[in-house]
């Protein structure tokens, strides 16, 4: 894997809310410069689409062979110089699917508790099990924040009221509230904006043309990744085989500048992963609380 020097998606949002940037990230200080975050920020919101298709990419792969990654966040995504290009890091807390697969079967888990408390599943966090599922709601915390720029759990909650089913439902009914309007003040608006009101029409338009729109894009099938029950959250080759996703995924992997006969083959080798991914997905097990 090529040196990144762009950061991770946790310093982009950090530098975002105004915090501190290039914090630790996988292991090691991340190689970015606070020019090189400040000089791609306004366009962060547009990126996200992006971000999340090249992150489900990365997941259907692992999925395919049977790896379980367990610790996807914003920390772990790695971004190239420019901003756009994204990769998946820090592998260390990986783990193999239980049998011979084909894999990702729905309902195929494995004994294993939680990584960072943040992102990690409800299943994770109750039952001490994960599996492809977990991957996705993982993926599902991490956009959640970078769309709102707010983590999906506060940071001052009390992890261990989340062995509790109705925690769950209240905070996931409390939470999402900011994915149904992309009008919807980040954090930092909220506080500043109690003293007019924030219907007023230039803000809204404000937030309507800006490019936190397209951020907005990927708002529904974030909530379907953050369900409860994990039989129900989409696979990562269901998302990513819908042909406007597919189209868009080759355009990202053109960006990369690989040569003709690497694409092509790269293209037809991801085209049997995603059927053998959905096959694989067919035979749903329910995984249900107890």
């Amino acid at each position: 894997m090529p040196l990144l020097s762009g950061g991770t998606l946790k310093d982009w949002i950090e530098a975002i809310n105004g915090g501190e940037e290039g914090t630790e990230s996988v292991g090691v200080r991340s190689a970015v410069s606070s020019s090189s975050i400040s000089s791609h920020v306004d366009s962060r919101p547009s990126h996200a689409p992006d971000w999340y298709l090249q992150t489900l990419h990365g997941l259907t792969y692992l999925h395919w062979n049977g790896i379980l990654h367990r610790d996807i966040k914003p920390g772990n995504l790695l971004l190239e110089a420019g901003g756009r290009l994204l990769q998946i890091g820090d592998f260390g807390s990986a783990l193999l699917m239980p049998g011979p697969g084909p894999h990702p079967k729905f309902g195929n888990d494995v004994g294993a508790g939680v990584c960072t408390p943040h992102y990690s599943a409800p299943e994770t966090t109750m039952m001490s099990r994960s599996s492809a599922s977990s991957d996705m709601w993982c993926v599902g915390a991490t956009f959640f924040e970078v769309v709102t720029l707010e983590s999906l759990i506060p940071m001052d909650f009390d992890f261990q009221e989340l062995d509790d089913r109705e925690v769950w439902e209240r905070l996931l009914e409390d939470q999402l509230e900011f994915l149904q309007d992309p009008c919807t003040p980040y954090p930092m608006q909220r506080v500043h904006s109690k003293a007019s009101s924030v219907s007023d029409g230039s803000k809204n338009s404000d937030l309507r043309n800006s490019p936190r729109q397209k951020a907005f894009e990927i708002r529904d099938e974030l909530q379907d990744l953050l369900r409860l029950n994990a039989n129900d959250r989409p696979s990562a080759a269901s998302i990513v085989s819908r042909p406007s996703n597919f189209k868009r995924i080759a355009g990202i992997l053109a960006m990369r500048a690989l040569p003709a006969e690497t694409f092509e083959a790269h293209t037809m080798e991801f085209q049997r992963v995603l059927q053998e991914s959905k096959a694989a997905n067919r035979a749903r097990d329910n995984i249900q609380f107890l």
